[in-house]
């Protein structure tokens, strides 16, 4: 019975009915992995064509959180202004890294390119 089943698998795979060749979906990084994807446009797709100020001095508090790491402050464009988003503690993961919230010149502007976590390691 069990000789049957991969025999009648393995013409299957000559047929090309089945294939393991990845997908496209299947190909991409999965979520979390690597460097992380392009930035996405501001806060409702706004591109935002003033630059933000400079970046303000935000000491790490002294006392950290056992498992976290800390994700500093930046700069969102709120309702026709620039608004600061004060830094904050992220739960920590294993082999990764956090990628701070950024501004990045695009074409008539600004957009926002979120933080995000860069692992290097698997699960």
């Amino acid at each position: 019975m069990m000789i049957r089943k991969a025999g009648a698998l393995a013409l299957a795979l000559l047929a090309g009915s089945m294939s393991f060749a990845p997908t496209l979906a299947s190909a991409q990084p999965r979520p979390g992995w690597g460097a992380p994807p392009p930035p996405p446009p501001g806060p409702g797709g706004v591109i935002v064509r003033r630059p933000p100020p400079p970046l303000r001095h935000e000491p790490v508090p002294r006392v950290a959180r056992p498992g976290h790491v800390w994700a500093p402050g930046y700069w969102s464009w709120r309702r026709g202004n620039w608004v600061w988003i004060p830094g904050s503690w992220r739960p920590a993961r294993s082999g990764c890294r956090w990628t701070p919230d950024r501004w990045v010149a695009a074409p008539g502007g600004w957009r926002l390119g979120p933080g995000g976590w860069v692992c290097t390691g698997r699960w």
